[in-house]
């Protein structure tokens, strides 16, 4: 087995040809650490997100190459390879901004990530005017989720909330423009969704085309 900063491979011993290749995606990379192997034939990688807060361990099945599991860990980064101890538990290092910790995860159950969210709310508005838009995501374990929204212009993260609850998100933009929000979700485990994305359009022209037709009254008149 052997990797890059982003990308994990099983390699034929015999021909150097590889059998399977893991990406994690979602801008993660190796940075920190090593991949520990168990007796059972998990990989445990540490992972952290480029350019961002996020650190997570991902467990890999050797065989196939596919993701078991991921669990968060730390606010900003896996600091460390993980350490296999003999009863399977996984420990792993993990820092934020301002505090660091161990982490411990058992050989554990399968978590799976919640559903894409539902967003609603206008694909169209005017500079500088806030606009709400509502969202929720269903996760199939019943764990809380906190969402990731990237509005194109800035970012933010909200709290926890139980799965399938409906929150209220409100945002401006300041410039014309045609802006794309995208949100994610994230399990307590650290299990994400996919994306789910909303466009919308930034423009003066409904007031300019008001401006213009009270000009053409008005020289009737």
């Amino acid at each position: 087995y052997t990797s890059g900063i982003e990308i994990i491979c099983a390699v034929n011993p015999e021909n150097g040809s590889i059998i399977w290749s893991y990406n994690p995606s979602k801008d993660l990379a190796m940075i920190h650490g090593s991949p520990a192997l168990s007796s059972d034939g998990t990989l445990y990688i540490p992972m952290c997100k480029v350019g961002d807060e996020g650190g997570w361990i991902i467990a890999v099945n050797i065989s196939t190459g596919t993701e078991v599991w991921r669990h968060k860990v730390g606010g900003w980064r896996a600091e460390s390879s993980p350490a296999i101890g003999s009863d399977g538990t996984i420990y792993v290092g993990g820092t934020s901004s301002n505090s660091g910790g161990l982490y411990a995860f058992g050989l554990g159950y399968p978590n799976h990530p919640p559903g894409a969210p539902v967003i609603n709310g206008p694909s169209s508005g005017k500079p500088g005017v806030v606009y709400n838009f509502s969202v929720y995501a269903i996760d199939p374990d019943g764990d809380n989720v906190s969402f990731d929204i990237c509005w194109d212009n800035g970012g933010d993260l909200t709290d926890f909330v139980p799965s399938g609850k409906e929150i209220i998100l409100s945002h401006s933009w300041e410039r014309r423009g045609e802006y794309t929000i995208t949100i994610a979700a994230w399990d307590e485990h650290g299990a994400c969704s996919p994306d789910t994305t909303l466009h919308i359009k930034i423009s003066y022209l409904k007031n300019l085309l008001q401006i213009l037709g009270n000009i053409h009254v008005q020289e009737k008149l």
